[in-house]
């Protein structure tokens, strides 16, 4: 008589599915979580770069020139903060402790659009938050035609900040001339 081949037992089976489950189940996740948390470059404790604080910024609602134009940030006196936009069709919402910052910008008629690298929003601390959109369109009340602006050289500038800063500054600069207005 032969012998008979033990690896088809059904205990044999079982001890393989155990070893496979602890591997797949146990072992894999562990080796994943390893690699995410020792070779992942990014860190919740990364250094932002810090610029100086604005020397002498005007209040909001101020009108400051340059260039024989003129520019006034918040010309009713005041900004508007919302966790969501409505921008057209679609709404867009802050993630978690981040609010947007939409700032009224009255432009006169000659001045182009502003761009968006001469403009940025920067907190108490010097950390610059860049502007994400300009719109003609008030995004944090805009139903319909409820968030058009009766004068046609507003613009609205969005930012997207921290909803514990105390004090911000709208900044623009344009040919190493900065104007800067203080908003909180």
């Amino acid at each position: 008589m032969t012998a008979k081949n033990n690896n088809n037992l059904p205990g044999s089976l079982n001890k393989k599915g155990v070893r496979l489950w602890f591997w797949l189940m146990i072992i894999g996740p562990a080796l994943f979580l390893l690699y995410f948390f020792l070779f992942n470059n990014s860190s919740s404790t990364r250094q932002t770069e810090k610029y100086p604080l604005p020397s002498s910024p005007a209040d909001i609602g101020s009108t400051l020139s340059l260039d024989n134009s003129e520019y006034t940030v918040g010309p009713d006196k005041k900004i508007y903060i919302a966790e969501e936009l409505r921008l057209g069709n679609n709404t867009v919402a802050a993630e978690a402790g981040l609010n947007f910052i939409i700032v009224p910008l009255l432009l006169p008629g000659r001045v182009p659009d502003p761009k968006p690298e001469n403009w940025w929003l920067q907190d108490g601390k010097g950390i610059r938050y860049p502007l994400l959109k300009i719109t003609a369109v008030n995004p944090a009340v805009a139903t319909g035609n409820d968030g058009v602006s009766g004068i046609s050289e507003e613009k609205f500038l969005i930012y997207k900040a921290p909803k514990k800063t105390a004090a911000f500054y709208v900044v623009f600069l344009q040919d190493k001339t900065m104007l800067a207005w203080k908003v909180k």
